[in-house]
Order: C-alpha cells, then structure tokens, then sequence
C-alpha cells in the first residue's frame, strides 16, 4: 500500500476513500476508489443535476444562481485549516478563469481529440474533486520514482470517481 486518501481537512463531505497500491512485479500503480457504503455516500449519489466541465483542462464552468464565484483553492484551504465549517459544494470546484491548481500545471492532454463542455453528475464530480488534488500529487509522484502502468478501479461510486 502506497497511500490511503480521505478527504482533506476536518470537514468530510463525501467520505470518498481511495487506497493506492504498487503491484511490485510488474510496476502497476493501482488506485482503487470504495463504493458507496455510507449515508453520506448515498447522498452523494443522489447529488444528480449536471455540472458543465471543460473537456480541455476539465474545470468546471458552474452557473450559480447569485451569479457569484470563489476561489477554489482559496475555500479548500480555508476549510482544510478550521477556519470555516460550512461551504457550498460547487465552491470547492476548481473553475474556469481561475488559475490551474499547481497539480495540473504540466498536465498533458492525450493524443484523443476530446474538447468542448462536458455535463457530469454534481456528486460524483464533487466527490472526486475532494481528493483530486492527493490523487495528483502522489500519483505524479509514483509514476516519476518508477514509471510504471496507472490502473483505476473502483464499484458503484468509486467507479464513477475512477474514471473521473
């Protein structure tokens, strides 16, 4: 087991679990993401209106009814560090005219022709951005010390996550 990733900071909003392993043959990075198990998870679930995401740097472009939009990383951190307890969920979604987090700032994009807005389920979207960022940095970690295949799995939620 390289890694267990939970949700950053005091405030557990999805209880999204992801255990990262290294298969030591054959240099496999896998991630598996849990299924849903908990109430919490079960409401993430029934999170189903649509969030437009950019396919090209796959940030999402919310429309808020007050028109208003924050920070991302600025409320993550904030939240992560106590000093707020309640935040609305698309707040925490990295969105476009923000500046990519430092975790995707090399991100490459694959040889698919793949661009344009997306429409994605709001909780799986939102579960998966609570962990994105660690999956980032470890993953870009592990794959530099020993490059190897990356494998995603996970059941019901977490197969959602994965292929996020």
């Amino acid at each position: 087991v390289v890694a267990c990733i939970r949700e950053a900071g005091n405030v557990d909003l999805h209880g999204t679990r992801v255990v990262v392993f290294r298969h030591e043959s054959s240099g496999d990075l896998i991630l598996s993401f849990r299924g849903t198990k908990t109430r919490k998870q079960v409401w993430t679930d029934l999170m189903m209106r649509k969030i437009n995401v950019c396919l090209d740097d796959f940030l999402a472009h919310p429309h808020t009814k007050d028109g208003q939009t924050t920070n991302a990383g600025h409320i993550e951190d904030m939240l992560t560090k106590g000093e707020i307890t309640k935040v609305r969920l698309l707040d925490l979604l990295p969105k476009i005219g923000e500046e990519l987090p430092i975790y995707l700032k090399d991100a490459r994009k694959s040889g698919h022709n793949v661009s344009g807005m997306g429409r994605i389920h709001f909780g799986f979207w939102s579960s998966y951005n609570r962990v994105r960022r660690q999956i980032h940095n470890i993953v870009r970690e592990e794959l530099l010390a020993r490059p190897g295949r990356l494998l995603l799995t996970g059941h019901s939620l977490g197969g959602c996550q994965a292929t996020l």
